[in-house]
């Protein structure tokens, strides 16, 4: 038997070992192993194509859009980025698209344009079977649309779909008949609540949530029974806000605090960046899994008549915590310092000496500190931060500096070695 035969055989056994950068170099060693890598599913998962264009650069897209139709290759991932803002892209991103060949698997559209949603829809046609991740970030269309249905999709094998900053409403039904959904990213400013609630009710195996702040005020403001009995048990849920709202606060509170009951048997990582009132505060150091939690605005515990007695539920399961209040008051880090005795990593916005003595002393077992800035000054201490192996700062002061470099090296503890070793933090007298 011909040794190449033999190789070919067992190419898929031998090839799953190799990185994408590896693959593609052994394409250019042997015309054999450009046909076996080309032709191997499994290798070709690895290898994704990236197409970036610039008005400067814009005959790439076309040039690519040939090459990938003439191609053997069984590629299945694809980036595209359009900046170029020229109308002859739009048929060279169609063409991509929908080669019938290609049977794309994972797809990223970024500032891409199209003539109109008849095209995103002849897509879709073609890739629904395939697809298992798709995100759309920036799309826009050059003409109305004119009979377009995409309500009868159902993208069997989609696991991932991230939707950013775009006009959701565009195409807002073709998702809803999704059933197999692992992760939701829904970043939009332009939405309405109903498709993305009959997405979160058929897809009760989803493990990650993201929304932006409209999803977040549309969705919690509706709906107030699916909020009480919904079947998610979400592993991770982030809402990440930009601007205020007139909407109905404390509905939307309400229906929050139902959800976040629901969820307390598997959310392990929070990221609710916006204050949402003590109620929230308090119910989420009771959740019994969480481990990583993002959370701000808690200055406004200040506004409370009694809140330098505030303290929070003991929560050992975080290990990860960040906030990025301004200057908190020291009884606010501490009550959240307090509650937390197993943290491992911390990341907030300043720390004063105060701040960093006491966490010192009560969280003994963190590994990582990062920070935009600090107040303190004296660093002396042999026993600062004992386990501490990460540090980052952005901003460090002459006279920290200074302070730290009086220390004798033997006499130096952990932050003070990881600070001196950092070179990328902005220096100011």
């Amino acid at each position: 038997m011909d040794p190449l035969e033999v190789l070919a055989d067992i190419s898929d056994f031998v090839l799953q070992h190799f990185s994408a950068k590896e693959l593609l170099t052994l394409t250019e060693v042997h015309p054999f192993w450009n046909e076996v890598i080309g032709s191997s599913v499994k290798a070709m998962s690895k290898i994704k194509v990236l197409i970036n264009v610039y008005r400067s650069n814009s005959e790439i897209l076309e040039s690519a859009s040939s090459d990938l139709v003439k191609s053997s290759r069984k590629y299945q991932e694809i980036e595209m980025l359009d900046m170029s803002g020229l109308i002859s892209t739009t048929k060279s991103v169609h063409r991509i698209l929908i080669e019938p060949e290609r049977k794309w698997k994972s797809i990223t559209l970024k500032h891409v344009t199209l003539d109109s949603l008849e095209q995103l829809e002849t897509a879709f046609n073609i890739i629904e079977k395939s697809l298992e991740t798709l995100e759309i970030d920036e799309i826009s269309f050059r003409f109305p649309a004119i009979g377009v249905n995409f309500t009868n999709k159902t993208f069997p094998k989609l696991k991932v779909l991230r939707l950013k900053h775009h006009n959701w409403n565009s195409f807002h039904h073709a998702f809803t008949r999704c059933q197999n959904l692992n992760e939701f990213r829904m970043c939009s400013s332009k939405i309405s609540s109903e498709p993305v609630l009959e997405i979160l009710k058929r897809n009760v195996n989803l493990n990650i949530l993201e929304v932006s702040t409209a999803v977040f005020y549309q969705i919690f403001s509706s709906n107030d029974e699916f909020w009480q009995k919904n079947n998610l048990k979400l592993n991770t849920f982030e809402a990440h806000f930009t601007s205020h709202t007139s909407h109905d606060v404390e509905k939307i509170r309400k229906n929050f605090l139902n959800f976040l009951n629901t969820q307390a048997e598997s959310l392990e990582t929070l990221v609710i960046d916006r204050w949402m009132g003590v109620e929230v505060l308090k119910l989420i150091f009771h959740l019994p899994k969480l481990k990583n939690l993002t959370i701000d605005g808690l200055k406004n515990l200040m506004l409370m008549p009694n809140w330098r007695n505030f303290s929070l539920k003991l929560n050992k399961s975080i290990q990860n915590l960040t906030f990025y209040d301004v200057h908190p008051e020291f009884q606010i880090v501490k009550s959240l310092i307090d509650a937390t005795p197993n943290l491992t990593h911390l990341e907030m916005h300043s720390m004063d000496q105060q701040v960093m003595e006491y966490l010192s002393e009560n969280s003994k077992d963190l590994k990582a500190l990062k920070l935009r800035a600090m107040e303190a000054t004296d660093f002396s201490s042999r026993h600062l931060f004992p386990k501490l192996q990460e540090f980052a700062i952005c901003i460090v002061f002459a006279n920290q500096e200074d302070a730290m470099k009086l220390i004798p090296e033997e006499g130096r503890n952990s932050l003070v070695k990881l600070l001196l070793l950092q070179s990328d933090y902005t220096f100011l007298h």
